[in-house]
């Protein structure tokens, strides 16, 4: 029984949050993971990103904060972890900074559940296949 659930786990999704409102990146996990039954780490600090991410192996980044902007630059010019797909939430970067931002989705705050699920899902989808 015990190798069945290490394998299932094995098998989930993992979904990584960087973000500085706890409360609200608390909701995120939660909803995410009743969602898709996946995995999810929220991280506060960004100064051993590249760490946190190589050792977790997410399917997924979310960035919650706008003050996490330069993180996606960071994580996109990373060679081994720049194919792992970021989507972007902020409520106070500009239309011009979700363009100029290498996520590769970008949702304003404040954040509807049910097209973040669907962005979610699409990208967890497209994990599958690689």
């Amino acid at each position: 029984m015990e190798n069945l659930d290490n394998n299932e786990k094995a098998l989930k999704h993992k979904i990584l949050i960087f973000g500085r409102e706890e409360a609200q990146d608390r909701i995120y996990k939660s909803v995410l993971e009743d969602e898709f039954s996946c995995e999810v780490m929220i991280e506060n600090s960004i100064i051993l990103y590249d760490k946190t991410i190589k050792e977790y192996l997410p399917n997924l980044i979310l960035v919650t904060t706008c003050r996490k902007s330069d993180l996606i630059e960071r994580i996109k010019e990373t060679p081994s972890i720049s194919h792992i797909p970021i989507i972007y939430l902020s409520g106070a970067a500009s239309p011009e900074d979700f363009k100029a931002s290498s996520a590769d989705y970008c949702l304003s705050k404040p954040v509807d559940v049910f097209l973040l699920i669907e962005k979610v899902g699409r990208h967890l989808e497209q994990s599958k296949s690689l």
